[in-house]
């Protein structure tokens, strides 16, 4: 018995993983980025979009391990197997809800509120998850459609991860020599 799926069923999941995270952070930094040229120079912004893209590697990382994880808990026709398809649920789902959840409390008034929904806000999430998942291990079309959604997501592994490198690259070595 394999704890993990193969490695080609995983690269797809992580790129869904890649698009989301790091689309999520773009759309907002580039919301954010008329008001940092009003005080940032040129230098600090593509220093603060090489750190914005470490937080998001490793943040897409763990995301993949935790979902790896759940895989070994979980039934293995649930996620494990087919996990191209399968794997892309919770992958979007996940994500989805914690960006709603956030933009339905921005307000700094609504923090309290924000607070109290969260048990209820992230058991709903967790329901709709699972039946998401069951509707993709049901019915064969959907599962075809979610693997053909994480296969297409791969073209932004091969922009992202080298753009990561080098932003790693210069993290390191801006803390380095900062000292």
């Amino acid at each position: 018995m394999k704890l993990f799926p193969p490695f080609k069923e995983i690269i797809p999941v992580y790129a869904l993983i890649v698009f989301v995270t790091y689309g999520w952070s773009l759309a907002v930094t580039f919301w954010k980025l008329p008001s940092w040229l009003l005080y940032m120079t040129l230098g600090d912004i593509a220093i603060a979009f090489c750190e914005i893209f470490v937080v998001n590697f490793i943040e897409s990382v763990v995301f993949l391990l935790g979902l790896l994880a759940l895989g070994v808990i979980l039934p293995a026709r649930w996620l494990r197997n087919h996990f191209s398809a399968h794997g892309v649920v919770p992958a979007l789902l996940l994500p989805a809800s914690a960006m709603l959840h956030l933009g339905l409390y921005a307000n700094a008034d609504l923090r309290e509120a924000f607070i109290l929904s969260l048990p209820l806000w992230w058991g709903g999430t967790v329901l709709v998850a699972a039946a998401g998942l069951w509707l993709s291990v049901r019915f064969k079309r959907l599962e075809n459609v979610l693997a053909e959604l994480a296969d297409r997501m791969i073209v932004f592994l091969y922009l992202f991860l080298p753009l990561t490198f080098i932003a790693l690259l210069v993290v390191i070595g801006r803390n380095l020599w900062m000292v």
